[in-house]
């Protein structure tokens, strides 16, 4: 078995960002021969863990034969056991069931029992849009960041030359181990890059966050050069505690995201409409085609037959001309306090109006203010359906 070190600075506030204490974190990769661990070897482990504050070291433990696979398995488990967090980039799909089978295999228990898993993939999953990546493979993602990798091979094209060094067949063993070590070394050391990453999820989670103060005011749009009037905007501005490693903006139907550096922007987009707000108990109100709207049953017994119908749910309804704020339908709102109107009845967007005392509760009587209200209602835009969303890079 051979076991390399590197040390390395380490940026220590994403993880302490994110609730993570660095001293209890232990970061890792493995490389093996194939994807299944029962027709399969374990060949490397690589992991980082801290050394000292703002420092860590990897740590490479490599089988150069099969037989060591039960000697880098037991190394790693005894250093697991120090620390509380394991952290990993689509570890819970892959690595770490293919460990625990491996563990099993050679009558080890699984080192992972009892720890808290952080898998950088699975937090920032849900944000692909957001990141404008296609991909979300360790590669696109380290592109997406600004770095170049010196090794050239992804894990697969590796498999052979493990093999061919393993079975003393390879013609240049050194040049070929230094392939390996680079591989799964840039691996490790692209993880602490990859947490940066986790600012992403801190932004689109704020709104649940009770100690993010959110400042909310409303901007007024000029005239385009064609002389039609954009959107107003309800802009909602709150901070990170760390910055986003690249600028991003998200698009959506309804209102858009832009994150740079510490500074975080959410904008609602006013809608001056005329909308409807359907009643749900259809089966209670009259349609008056001639009006247009619907009334309830207590009503229209005053109204002649011949200008009444019985109401269907897709015309139970009555309209307002206003300017409204979007919230994803299904939001559950006072429906007194916050009537809530919509284009049509299956829309996927409802919206309220936006009226001087919803404005001065978001905004505060100042007109720009930091409130729970405007906290909130960031919460309901950034919990709309992140597959639906679609994101630009700046």
């Amino acid at each position: 078995m051979i076991a390399e070190t590197h040390s390395l600075k380490v940026d220590e506030r994403y993880l302490k960002a994110s609730g993570l204490d660095p001293a209890s974190c232990i970061y890792f990769d493995i490389e093996t021969t194939g994807l299944k661990a029962e027709t399969s070897h374990l060949y490397l482990i690589g992991y980082a863990v801290r050394i000292r504050e703002g420092a860590f070291q990897v740590v490479q433990l490599f089988a150069e034969e099969t037989a060591e696979e039960g000697d880098i398995l037991g190394k790693f488990r005894e250093v697991c056991s120090r620390y509380q967090t394991v952290i990993h980039f689509n570890g819970d799909r892959f690595d770490i069931p293919y460990l625990e089978k491996k563990y099993q295999e050679h009558g080890m228990d699984s080192p992972f029992k009892g720890l808290d898993t952080i898998d950088i993939y699975r937090r920032i999953r849900p944000y692909k849009g957001v990141l404008g990546l296609e991909h979300l493979n360790q590669k696109s993602v380290e592109r997406f960041l600004g770095i170049r990798r010196k090794d050239p091979y992804d894990g697969g094209q590796l498999i052979d030359v493990y093999r061919f060094y393993r079975d003393h067949l390879s013609p240049d063993p050194e040049a070929d181990l230094r392939k390996l070590m680079l591989h799964n070394y840039e691996d490790v050391l692209g993880m602490f890059s990859l947490t940066e990453l986790l600012s992403y999820s801190l932004a689109m989670e704020a709104g649940k966050r009770e100690d993010c103060p959110v400042t909310a005011r409303l901007r007024t749009s000029p005239l385009s050069l064609d002389g039609e009037k954009r959107h107003d905007r309800l802009e909602l501005n709150f901070s990170l505690p760390v910055p986003v490693p690249v600028p991003v903006t998200q698009e959506e139907e309804n209102y858009e995201v832009s994150l740079s550096g510490s500074d975080c922007q959410v904008s609602a987009y006013v809608r001056e409409d005329r909308l409807s707000h359907f009643f749900e108990d259809y089966k209670n109100y009259y349609y008056l085609p001639e009006e247009d709207r619907a009334i309830h049953k207590s009503v229209a017994q005053f109204v002649d037959t011949e200008h009444k119908v019985r109401a269907k749910a897709d015309n139970c309804y009555v309209k307002k001309q206003g300017r409204f704020l979007p919230v994803p339908a299904g939001t559950r709102l006072d429906e007194k306090k916050y009537p809530v109107f919509k284009e049509s009845r299956k829309d996927k967007w409802s919206f309220v109006e936006l009226t001087d005392r919803l404005l001065e509760s978001l905004c505060g009587p100042c007109g720009e203010g930091k409130s729970e209200a405007a906290r909130k209602y960031l919460e309901l835009l950034l919990g709309a359906d992140s597959k639906k969303r679609k994101g630009s890079r700046k």
